[in-house]
């Protein structure tokens, strides 16, 4: 048998739907809690991938916490072949998730698309590329700061070794923004992890940040933050 949680609440789809366009503090606020959650998924060794976060994959509970749903399209890297099927939704897939080769940066991409939908109250599928690079261009759509706007564009780089490489690099940048500085930090000469391919198309994983483990057996992970990620049973962790 597989057990599942019953998460009560309404997703980011419904939401949008009934609410439209969310306000930039509330998407801040929101992209925080997911990285958390991020930050634990990717963290496991092999790290977790989710491949399909988007809007109608984050359930928002009625205390207020949001929890990322539906780890059907979830994988970790890197299974014996190095290879792994396309799986995911278009419009929230970087191109090496389309290659079928995804790394957890591909769900940082999957989760500045769906920011972006928040505050555009469109899909991202729907919104215009900007020139031969084909990155999403939604500064047009919606009401956001110079600081905002410049972390999900490195979070939407189409290339993977310019783009945010991990959700405490994220978490880091919005830190910053927060304390009036912007971009990332390069004072320290701190090296950010990166993904390379081997000869055969591989990549090559990170030492993971290390993170507070959690209780045995539980299904469900629970963070200080008190952000939920709904783990299913098919995931040794």
């Amino acid at each position: 048998y597989l057990v599942q949680e019953w998460v009560e609440g309404q997703t980011l789809r419904a939401l949008l739907k009934d609410q439209g366009a969310f306000a930039e503090q509330r998407v801040q606020a929101l992209l925080g809690e997911l990285l958390e959650i991020l930050v634990y998924l990717h963290s496991r060794s092999p790290s977790i991938i989710h491949r399909d976060i988007k809007p109608s994959n984050v359930i928002l509970r009625p205390d207020g916490r949001a929890t990322l749903i539906d780890f059907g399209a979830g994988r970790e890297v890197l299974d014996d072949s190095g290879s792994s099927t396309v799986v995911g939704t278009f419009g929230y897939m970087p191109p090496e998730q389309l290659r079928g080769r995804p790394v957890p940066s591909s769900d940082l991409y999957g989760l500045g698309a769906t920011m972006c939908e928040l505050l555009c109250n469109k899909q991202p599928a729907d919104m215009p590329s900007r020139g031969a690079i084909f990155e999403i261009d939604f500064r047009p759509w919606c009401n956001i700061s110079d600081g905002f706007a410049d972390i999900l564009q490195d979070m939407l780089r189409q290339e993977h070794s310019v783009r945010f490489q991990t959700a405490h690099e994220v978490l880091r940048a919005l830190d910053q923004m927060d304390q009036g500085n912007t971009g990332r930090d390069t004072s320290k000469g701190e090296s950010r992890p990166d993904y390379t391919f081997d000869a055969d198309d591989t990549p090559a994983q990170p030492i993971p940040e290390p993170i507070p483990e959690p209780v045995p057996g539980s299904a469900m992970v629970r963070r200080a933050t008190g952000v939920d990620a709904v783990v299913y049973s098919w995931f040794d962790l």
